[in-house]
């Protein structure tokens, strides 16, 4: 049990320096000796013990969390339920309540206001744009370009739509492509740094 205690604690110092020597960004899970020391507990032989350490100390950390609700968007929407019956024709409140529902991670709501926008102005090149990012974030990348393709159509100088195009591109494998829409991308709005 005494070496066990030294292992841990030079396995743990090993693989931070293997991360941080390799550039990597180290967030150590929330008191992993606890969580070792409570599965170690529960074991009975020293293979047991060892299987539980690597698995433990190999479980995967979340680096990214859901889109959380707020209470602004949530607020939004409200607010545009109570606008459209006043005028059900105005192309941008649901376009602006689909924004809203896309904050909360409701991709195919956002879809559905995206769509009625579009219907009563099919020359809006930010729905199509909207619309076609809900796609992407749904994994139907070729939907997502279709709309990228309009939202271009339409405005030639929409240079996030290149951008979104180019992102669905490289998802597909298509790589030149998605040079050639980047690169149109910057030429367009070459001050923007996009991630």
């Amino acid at each position: 049990m005494k070496r066990l205690n030294l292992i841990i604690p030079m396995v743990t110092l090993v693989l931070m320096l293997s991360a941080v020597s390799c550039g990597a960004k180290v967030t150590p899970a929330p008191n992993v000796d606890a969580t070792v020391a409570a599965e170690v507990a529960a074991t009975r032989t020293a293979s047991d013990v060892q299987e539980k350490v690597a698995a433990t100390l190999s479980a995967p950390t979340p680096t990214t969390a859901p889109p959380t609700p707020t209470t602004d968007s949530a607020s939004t929407i409200q607010e545009f339920n109570k606008a459209i019956p006043i005028d059900p024709d105005d192309s941008d409140a649901y376009n602006n309540r689909g924004n809203a529902y896309y904050d909360l991670g409701q991709w195919r709501r956002a879809i559905e206001d995206y769509d009625k926008a579009i219907h009563l102005d099919p020359d809006d090149a930010m729905a199509y744009y909207n619309r076609g990012v809900a796609y992407y974030n749904l994994g139907q990348w070729h939907r997502a370009m279709e709309d990228y393709d309009k939202a271009i159509q339409l405005d030639p100088g929409y240079a996030l739509a290149y951008y979104s195009r180019g992102n669905a591109y490289h998802d597909l494998g298509q790589y030149q492509l998605a040079i050639e829409d980047f690169d149109k991308a910057i030429q367009l709005d070459p001050g923007n740094a996009l991630p």
